[in-house]
C-alpha cells in the first residue's frame, strides 16, 4: 500500500530561520536551450537569465514524460505518472489520497495560488489540491480548435499579480504559474518574431517570441516581489513540462517519443539565500525533485516520494530517473515506451527497445540494441524497481470529467483504460522507433486539416489506415474530416467502429449521434445520446443535441429538460469535436 500520506524523510530547515515564500514557474513546451542561460540566444529571457545569474542551473534535467498532465502531476507530487497514476492528458484526475506540494504548503500556513494558461491543466485533474485560488481559462475550444484553449502569458501574470499584491500581500505564499504560449500552433501575441534564418524549422521564430513573452509575464512578478521587498524572502524555481521536438526524430511536436527534444527540460533554481549563485550542475535531476526540493525551501517535511531534494545539492550522478509516454500505445495502436536514464546513458522498453549512449551520442541517433544488452540490464532493473512501488488511484468514482474535455475541444479519454501496460510488459505492437512514416503523414494530415483541405485529409489518412487500422487517432480525425464533407454516411461507419472498438472518447457517441440525426434517423440519435448521458449526465455538449433531437421528435417536455440541464453547466460548446492534433 503506498503510503502517500505519512512524512518521509525530514528535508525542514530550522525553526528559527525567517518564513519563506515560494515561486515555481513552469514553461510548457519550452526547450533548455532557448534561454540564454543555457545557450539559447542573448537577451531573449533576460528574466530567468536573471534568476540563473543568481542561483544554479541543472544542466542534465529531464521530464517524466513529454505530456502537460502527467509532468504537473509529477512535479507537484513527487511521483512518476507511474505511481500517480495520470499517464496521459485529459484522463481521469489525480487521487485525493496524493498529498501535492500546495496542501504540504497550505497546512503550514501560507497562502496557496495557481495560475495556468490551459484547460489541460483545469481544475478537473485534481491539481488544484491544496489551491486557495485556481484560475484556468474558461472558455470552450472552437469548432475547428484542434489545440486547447488558452490564456497569454499576460494574463496569467496578471492574476498571480493581482493575488500577490491582494490576498497574498502579507504572507509567506506558495504560487505557481503555468504558460502556455510556446505551445504550438506558434502564434505570439505581443512580440513579433525575427525574420527566420536559413535552415532554422518552421516556426522556430514565432516560438522564441512566444517564450520572450513568457519571460516578460514572468519578469513582472519578480519586479512586483523586488517593489514590495519580498523577492529576497523568496526561492524561485523554472522549469518545463517538457520540450518540443521541431523534426527531430521525424517528431514535429512532442508526445510520441522519449528521446531529449522533448525529455529535455531547463531547471534553474534561485533560492531566496541567493546560495550557489551563478553555478552550474550536471548531475541527474528530474522534475520529480519539484516537490522535495520547494518543500526544503518552504522548510516543510516532505513525505518520500521518487524525487530528491537538491536544495543544497550537488544533484547526484549515480541515481537511475524515470521517463514514459504511452500515448503511442492509447491512440495509435503502437507500443508504449518506459525507460530509465542516468548521467551515461538512457534505455527506453518498448516492441523494439533502445539504449543510448548519452555521452557519445547526445542525438540518440544509435540504437545500441539488441547488441550491448549487458549494459541495459542495470537500467532494466532500475524500471523494474519503479514498478515494483505502490500505486495511487486514479479518481474517477463519481467525477465526470467530461465537460472540462469538451472544453478543451478534446476527444480524451473520459477514464483510464481497463489497465495500462507494465513498464517491462512485452508488445507486438509496432515500436515507435519503427513508426516514423506513420507519424510524417499523420502530421501531413493535421496541416491539412489547418488549411480546411477535408478531402485531401481523408485521402492520407486511409493511407495511414491501410498499414494500421488500430490507429484511433487517424479513425477519429479522418470521421471528423467526413464530418465536414457532409458525408453522414461514411463518417458514421468510422464512428461505429470508434465506439465499438476504440478509446471511450466522450466525443465519440456525440459525433455518431450528428451522423444519425444528418441521416434522418432521430430515434437512433436519441438512443447514442441517452448512453452517453447514462455514463456522463453533465456532459454539456451531449445535453444541448440531445435537446434539439428530443424536439425533432416531437418530444417538448423531453427538450425543456435537457435544456434546462445544460444551462445550468455554464458557457456552449460545439457539438463537433475532434482530438487534439498533438499533445
Amino acid at each position: 500500500m503506498l503510503l502517500i500520506g505519512l512524512a518521509g524523510a525530514a528535508c525542514g530547515r530550522s525553526s528559527s530561520e525567517p518564513v519563506r515564500s515560494v515561486l515555481l514557474v513552469t514553461f510548457d513546451t519550452t526547450r533548455p536551450d532557448v534561454f540564454g542561460c543555457m545557450g539559447g540566444p542573448a537577451g531573449l529571457t533576460p528574466a530567468v537569465d536573471g534568476l540563473a545569474a543568481e542561483g544554479v542551473v541543472f544542466d542534465a534535467a529531464r521530464t517524466v514524460s513529454p505530456l502537460t498532465l502527467p509532468a504537473h502531476a509529477s512535479m507537484l507530487t513527487g511521483l512518476v505518472p507511474l505511481r500517480h497514476g495520470l499517464r496521459d492528458n485529459g484522463i481521469g484526475a489525480l487521487s485525493p489520497a496524493a498529498r501535492t506540494l500546495a496542501e504540504l504548503a497550505r497546512e503550514q500556513g501560507r497562502a496557496t495560488g495557481a495560475f495556468v494558461g490551459s484547460l489541460v491543466l483545469d481544475r478537473a485533474y485534481g491539481l488544484e489540491q491544496g489551491f486557495e485560488v485556481y484560475t484556468a481559462p474558461n472558455k470552450p475550444g472552437e469548432l475547428r480548435d484542434l489545440h486547447f484553449p488558452e490564456r497569454h502569458a499576460s494574463l496569467v501574470a496578471a492574476d498571480a499579480l493581482a493575488w500577490l499584491a491582494g490576498p497574498a500581500r502579507e504572507r509567506a505564499f506558495f504560487c505557481w504559474m503555468h504558460f502556455y504560449d510556446p505551445h504550438a500552433p506558434h502564434m505570439p501575441k505581443s512580440i513579433a518574431p525575427a525574420p527566420p534564418q536559413a535552415g532554422e524549422p518552421k516556426g522556430w521564430s514565432a516560438y522564441l517570441a512566444e517564450v520572450r513573452e513568457c519571460d516578460a509575464a514572468l519578469g513582472s512578478v519578480l519586479d512586483l516581489l523586488r517593489q514590495q521587498g519580498r523577492l529576497d524572502q523568496t526561492t524561485v524555481l523554472v522549469t518545463a513540462d517538457h520540450g518540443e521536438s521541431f523534426g527531430q526524430h521525424g517528431e514535429l511536436t512532442h508526445g510520441m517519443f522519449a528521446y531529449d527534444a522533448t525529455l529535455r527540460v531547463p531547471f534553474v533554481l534561485r533560492r531566496a539565500d541567493r546560495a550557489r549563485a551563478g553555478t552550474r550542475d550536471a548531475g541527474v535531476v528530474s522534475v520529480t525533485d519539484v516537490y522535495p526540493t520547494l518543500a526544503e525551501a518552504l522548510g516543510i517535511d516532505a513525505p518520500a516520494g521518487d524525487g530528491i531534494s537538491v536544495y543544497d545539492g550537488p544533484a547526484p550522478t549515480a541515481r537511475y530517473a524515470y521517463c514514459e509516454t504511452y500515448f503511442p500505445w492509447l491512440a495509435h495502436g503502437w507500443s508504449g515506451l518506459a525507460g530509465t536514464w542516468d548521467t551515461r546513458a538512457k534505455y527506453l522498453h518498448t516492441s523494439k527497445s533502445e539504449l543510448y549512449d548519452l555521452v557519445l551520442d547526445p542525438g540518440e541517433e544509435r540504437n545500441l540494441l539488441p547488441a550491448d544488452a549487458e549494459r541495459a540490464a542495470p537500467y532494466r532493473e532500475a524500471l523494474a524497481a519503479f514498478a515494483s512501488r505502490g500505486r495511487l488511484p486514479v479518481a474517477s468514482a463519481g467525477v465526470d470529467h467530461s465537460a472540462s474535455l469538451q472544453q478543451l475541444g478534446y476527444a480524451g479519454a473520459s477514464g483510464a483504460p481497463r489497465a495500462w501496460p507494465e513498464p517491462l510488459e512485452d508488445s507486438t505492437r509496432r515500436a515507435p522507433i519503427d513508426g516514423k512514416s506513420e507519424l510524417k503523414a499523420m502530421t501531413r494530415a493535421i496541416e491539412l486539416a489547418y488549411g480546411g483541405r477535408w478531402l485531401e485529409v481523408v485521402v492520407k489518412l486511409d493511407e495511414v489506415l491501410a498499414a494500421n487500422p488500430a490507429n484511433w487517432t487517424a479513425v477519429d480525425k479522418r470521421a471528423f474530416a467526413l464530418l465536414q464533407l457532409n458525408r453522414h454516411a461514411d463518417a458514421l461507419v468510422a464512428y461505429e467502429q470508434l465506439d465499438l472498438n476504440g478509446p471511450a472518447w466522450p466525443a465519440t457517441k456525440v459525433n455518431l449521434a450528428t451522423c444519425l440525426l444528418a441521416l434522418s434517423r432521430p430515434a437512433d440519435a436519441q438512443a447514442a445520446l441517452e448512453a452517453r448521458l447514462a455514463d456522463h449526465p453533465r456532459d454539456p455538449v451531449a445535453l444541448e443535441l440531445a435537446a434539439r433531437v428530443a424536439r425533432e421528435l416531437g418530444d417538448e417536455p423531453r427538450a425543456l429538460d435537457y435544456e434546462r440541464r445544460r444551462a445550468l453547466l455554464g458557457a456552449t460548446g460545439s457539438a463537433l469535436r475532434s482530438t487534439p492534433a498533438d499533445r
